[in-house]
């Protein structure tokens, strides 16, 4: 209690109340296995914790006891270490054997169970199992334990060939990776390309039309209403090459005209 702090009066567990009145409280001399001293000063109405004090520091909190402690809780204490006063009457009552088997059972963090009890338990269990009466429990029990051999052996057998696939799983898994990188390294070349293929035409036009106007003399000066002008001059030309166009279209009639013409010689000969 004095480690952890005393019990609150709702639990049922005995107070142990001072028997002429007064608080609970005390003080605790410990040494730690460095052989570093220390004391804890603990007061019940005091709700701040304890007051851890050494030679060179005083601290106050269940924290830093807590952390002096290795952080080992209270049921962890109670179960290695611990022995209440009910406890220790129940074994002044038991037997040699009996003693021995509590105070093991509680180093191993078992509580109140007896080994002595499980000790007996597992007789009786193995006399179930081993009597004549159990041999049929037996082959049960034999056949379920070859079956679990051979699927031990079998999961044995086949734990190399599981090892051997699992890193080919593994280095398929990389060559995957690179062949996907390299994937799309070859699809980026390919816009690239079918990019160019698909401009190709038009820088040649580009280049073209440059070297052409490349190739026009520099007019020094330009006429006043030139482009009003060239508008008329490409008009006239348009309607010249549409009269052009009808003229020929006459001259084909005639021409079919003349091809379909039926001559009566032997009327032009009288």
């Amino acid at each position: 209690r004095m480690m952890f702090g005393f019990p609150k009066k709702s639990q049922k567990v005995n107070q142990y109340q001072p028997i002429n009145g007064g608080s609970l409280g005390g003080v605790l001399k410990c040494v730690l296995a460095s052989g570093q001293l220390f004391s804890i000063i603990r007061e019940a109405e005091n709700k701040d914790g304890p007051i851890v004090r050494t030679e060179s520091f005083e601290n106050r909190g269940q924290s830093h006891l807590d952390s002096i402690f290795g952080h080992a809780t209270k049921e962890i204490f109670m179960n290695l270490y611990a022995f209440t006063i009910d406890e220790l009457h129940d074994i002044q009552s038991l037997r040699g054997e009996e003693i021995k088997s509590r105070v093991y059972g509680a180093g191993m963090g078992l509580g109140e169970v007896s080994l002595s009890k499980i000790e007996k338990e597992l007789d009786k269990n193995c006399g179930e199992i081993f009597k004549p009466r159990g041999m049929a429990r037996i082959g049960m029990v034999l056949n379920d334990v070859n079956k679990i051999e051979n699927e031990i052996r079998q999961a044995q057998g086949n734990l190399e060939k599981f090892d051997e696939l699992n890193g080919m799983a593994s280095r398929l898994d990389k060559e995957k990776s690179v062949l996907k990188k390299e994937i799309g390294d070859l699809e980026l070349t390919k816009k690239i390309y079918e990019t160019r293929l698909e401009f190709f035409p038009v820088v040649i036009e580009i280049l073209s039309a440059m070297e052409e106007i490349s190739r026009i003399e520099n007019v020094s000066s330009f006429p006043e209403n030139g482009v009003r002008k060239l508008h008329l001059i490409q008009l006239e030309k348009e309607n010249l090459l549409k009269r052009i166009q009808e003229e020929e279209r006459s001259y084909d009639g005639l021409k079919i005209n003349l091809r379909n013409m039926v001559v009566n010689d032997d009327l032009l000969e009288h």
